[in-house]
């Protein structure tokens, strides 16, 4: 099986085929948008397919090059197949993916995609590096269908700079990842176009999101003393803004861990609705090779 590289008018052909496929193909749609556009568009990645134009798989992975940006991890792929039956092939062709090396699988839906992926990094090597479920929805935000709340006395709104990282990072429950203050210190630069929204206590931050490599928002939090007071609806809805106002993004989306039921409910007053599907992430071992006694 081939293994092909698209440039950027192939991009465009794969790009207008995956508007028939939403919302399951929303993610990756909106990765090629940017990158077409040029705004937003993550530094160092390629997208490969299985076939061109017939195409039935399409992979988003880091192209090597030194200009390659982590995605929150050193290897991080994205994935978009028609049918699990070609990603199953595609992903036994050689040269499609680097085994010899940790991978994150960003974002899978939980559908036979998501299996066949699993039994794929369990081939490789039966010791996943992380295999604990992290089930989470899927909200989309619409500007026209959302509201938001005035900000309380005392507090103002903003962004958050490269200064930030290290706060992002410490307070992020995956900061401790290779890649992920890479990622941060690329997307906290305001030179990148990368929107983000903070409210600040004076210069301290007590609530943001920022908006990330895959077009989606996320990475979001509100200082435990400052909860209750509806800031989390304030920086969703002034992200949400940026984001469709000046990235000309179709739709606002973000993933909401299954259990949060603060943040699912933030996003549901605001009149965000939920996709039909979950999403995981998994990261794969790299390749064991074994000698001929089995060592």
């Amino acid at each position: 099986m081939s293994v092909i590289v698209l440039d950027q008018t192939q991009l465009s052909v794969v790009l207008a085929d995956l508007s028939s496929y939403r919302p399951r193909s929303m993610m990756m749609e909106q990765m090629i948008s940017n990158t077409l556009s040029e705004r937003c568009a993550w530094p160092g990645i390629e997208y490969v397919v299985d076939n061109f134009p017939g195409w039935s798989v399409c992979i988003c992975r880091p192209d090597g090059s030194p200009a390659s940006v982590s995605r929150c991890t050193d290897y991080t792929v994205s994935v978009f197949s028609k049918t699990p039956e070609a990603l199953e092939r595609f992903l036994d062709a050689p040269g499609v993916v680097r085994w010899d090396r940790p991978v994150d699988f960003f974002a899978m839906q939980k559908t036979d995609e998501y299996d066949v992926i699993r039994r794929k990094c369990l081939a490789i090597n039966p010791v996943l590096q992380y295999d604990k479920p992290a089930n989470s929805d899927v909200y989309i935000l619409e500007l026209d269908k959302i509201s938001t709340i005035p900000l309380p006395a005392g507090l103002r709104l903003g962004e958050l700079g490269p200064q930030h990282e290290q706060y992002v990072r410490t307070k992020w429950p995956w900061g401790f990842k290779t890649g992920v203050k890479q990622f941060l210190e690329y997307v906290l630069e305001p030179s990148n176009g990368f929107p983000n929204s903070a409210i600040f206590d004076g210069d301290r931050p007590v609530a943001h999101i920022l908006y990330t490599a895959d077009g989606s928002i996320g990475l979001g939090l509100v200082d435990p003393d400052y909860r209750g007071k509806g800031l989390y609806q304030i920086v969703l809805y002034d992200i949400t803004k940026k984001i469709l106002n000046v990235i000309r993004q179709r739709v606002v989306y973000g993933y909401v861990f299954a259990g949060n039921v603060a943040s699912a409910r933030c996003f549901e007053r605001m009149g965000g609705t939920k996709l039909p599907f979950l999403v995981d992430w998994l990261t794969s071992s790299p390749a064991v090779i074994h000698s001929e006694q089995g060592q």
